[in-house]
């Protein structure tokens, strides 16, 4: 495997520790025997942390992995297999797995995360499923993500205006130039989920900024499954005021029944995805019908802030990055 040579880049802020993440790395890549180079960037902004790394990268892959992320052995294996057996991959990604330690609480918050009932395909970021195949940007996370360094030169780097999805941003146009993008279930990182309810709400609410920002800068990656979500929060936010206005017709009983028909089968498919998730992963997330629910509507209310607020997240602050080069082999 020795032909296979990678550069980490890990973005990360000051006061995050980084020891655990590059340990792993240094044990992965000597029990396989590769050549590597570790790039650490301290800062505030994550995307224009990781352009300023690209541009000392040493290697011709680029392994982005984030500071609170583990990879094994076996895992960078199959990596390295991978893109050897088969060199037009130019993206490959895989899930990051909720570690068995993590707390109940945060095992509540995979279940929701890794149920494609709750996100769609985006489940695939936080759980293994099915095999090695050609995928796009809603299967893959910007925590455990392997590129080819001249794709950079090709399509452009990341846009500095997104935080989050970028990465989305940065594969769709991988995509629309021809590459190849790839998701491995096998290929995998160890990563907790948030600690607290609300780092849990403040994520959601995050991601979905993040989604609404790239729609404005990139209007034809609204995805029209995002319409289910926003009509139901727009329902529920409705449905009182309907009910009070049918309640003094003469039609109120039957009015009142057919305006609470959408929230009862929302309600039926929350508990489907429940006892699904309970049934197939023998795991019983007792928050997991609340947090399915508070899923959609968080993130929507984080998708409307970003495509409808004037200034992008990006442009409040002054980007900071301080590059050490940690490691050459």
């Amino acid at each position: 495997m020795t032909a296979f040579k990678i550069t980490f880049i890990i973005p990360h802020r000051a006061t995050e520790a980084i020891s655990a993440t590059v340990k792993c790395i240094k044990d992965a890549c000597r029990e396989n025997n590769l050549q590597y180079q570790i790039i650490t960037a301290t800062g505030n902004n994550p995307t224009y942390q990781r352009n300023r790394c690209i541009t000392k990268a040493r290697y011709s892959y680029i392994y982005f992995i984030d500071n609170d992320s583990k990879i094994s052995a076996d895992a960078l294996k199959r990596a390295a297999a991978l893109i050897q057996e088969q060199p037009d991959i130019a993206v490959l990604g895989g899930p990051a797995l909720t570690p068995d330690s993590d707390t109940c609480l945060q095992q509540n918050f995979k279940a929701v995360f890794s149920s494609p009932w709750a996100v769609g395909s985006i489940a695939s970021r936080y759980a293994a499923r099915g095999r090695f195949r050609s995928t796009d940007d809603s299967e893959l996370i910007l925590c455990n993500l392997l590129v080819k360094k001249e794709l950079f030169n090709k399509v452009g780097y990341f846009n500095e205006k997104l935080y989050p999805n970028e990465e989305n941003e940065f594969i769709s146009r991988v995509k629309q130039a021809g590459f190849r993008v790839c998701y491995d279930p096998g290929f995998y990182i160890k990563r907790s989920q948030r600690a607290s309810f609300f780092k849990f709400i403040k994520q959601l609410f995050t991601y979905g900024r993040g989604r609404g920002e790239q729609t404005r800068l990139m209007p034809a990656s609204f995805n029209i499954m995002l319409l289910l979500p926003l009509f139901f929060v727009l329902y529920l936010l409705t449905l009182p005021f309907l009910l009070w206005i049918v309640k003094y017709t003469p039609y109120s009983y039957s009015g009142q029944f057919f305006l609470l028909i959408p929230f009862g089968l929302y309600i039926f498919f929350d508990l489907a995805a429940f006892f699904s998730y309970i049934l197939t992963r023998r795991q019983f997330p007792v928050f997991f019908p609340l947090f399915f629910c508070l899923n959609h509507i968080i993130y929507i209310a984080g998708f409307l802030r970003g495509l409808l607020r004037k200034t992008l997240q990006s442009e409040l602050t002054k980007p900071v990055c301080n590059i050490k080069i940690i490691k050459n082999r």
